[in-house]
């Protein structure tokens, strides 16, 4: 798992899903700073779900 700081509004987060079809693994964006849309939600991985609710901290309105 990654995250990554795109700018001070985008953060991207790299599933730990890595294969032929996801070259290092699903990237999922998370856009905004007071309402947060989730781009790509990615796989149904433990892990990369609790990272998506940990970096929305209750600010996700958007999948």
């Amino acid at each position: 798992m990654r995250i990554t700081k795109i700018s001070d509004d985008i953060n991207r987060i790299t599933a730990d899903n890595g294969g032929i079809f996801t070259g290092p693994g699903t990237n999922t964006y998370m856009v905004g700073s007071k309402e947060i849309s989730v781009i790509d939600p990615g796989p149904d991985l433990s892990n990369h779900i609790d990272n998506i609710i940990e970096i929305g901290d209750g600010r996700i309105t958007k999948i």
